[in-house]
């Protein structure tokens, strides 16, 4: 069966490669930066939709999918409200980035997706804002699985915690398992060290 997704807050389309590479048909990516176009269009051969997610209608999204495919929504909202630099700044829940969480939310809604994927930086399971998201995520029946993963336990050369959030309508779903540990995780020279210098 053929399985699509499409990518928010896709920035120059880092994730957009990585389900390609996993053979995933990408239909488009969106995002508000329009220089991010070139690198995203370029490296992905994928439709890129310039557009604030804030006003966007998610119903012509929704249109993109193929009726009998497995549908993915996957997100990686803004991050800088819940970093570890910007966690115990006053105020933060004020800040407009939050509403990027509410946004995604309400392309979940609209187009009603077989699964959800999302990755943000880890202060974010600390806050309300996550807790009430995954609670309005719950209550529309998907099976819900988030946990904070560090990026070296999967084989890229950085010590980096990040959150994985997944949803699923067709089933339970969890993270994958590691696939690498501290005695083998794969450092920068090892990575580089084949090439010319």
């Amino acid at each position: 069966m053929r399985i699509e997704a499409i990518d928010l807050f896709c920035g120059i389309g880092g994730l957009t490669y990585g389900l390609k590479t996993a053979g995933i048909t990408v239909l488009a990516g969106l995002d508000n930066d329009n220089s991010c176009e070139y690198a995203y269009k370029n490296n992905n051969k994928v439709k890129f939709i310039c557009e604030d997610v804030a006003g966007y209608d998610f119903k012509a999204m929704k249109k993109m999918y193929s009726k009998d495919s497995i549908k993915i929504l996957a997100g990686c909202a803004p991050c800088q409200t819940f970093s570890s630099h910007t966690f115990k700044v006053k105020n933060r829940e004020k800040d407009i980035r939050w509403n990027m969480i509410e946004h995604f939310l309400r392309g979940i809604k609209t187009i009603e997706p077989d699964i959800i994927s999302m990755e943000n930086v880890r202060g974010i399971t600390k806050t309300q804002v996550f807790f009430d998201f995954v609670k309005q995520v719950e209550k529309m029946h998907y099976k819900v699985s988030y946990e904070v993963v560090n990026c070296a336990d999967y084989g890229i050369p950085q010590n980096r915690n990040r959150l994985v959030f997944l949803a699923s309508k067709l089933g339970d779903i969890s993270t994958p398992q590691k696939t690498h540990t501290k005695d083998n995780h794969v450092s920068i020279n090892k990575l580089l060290n084949h090439c010319p210098h």
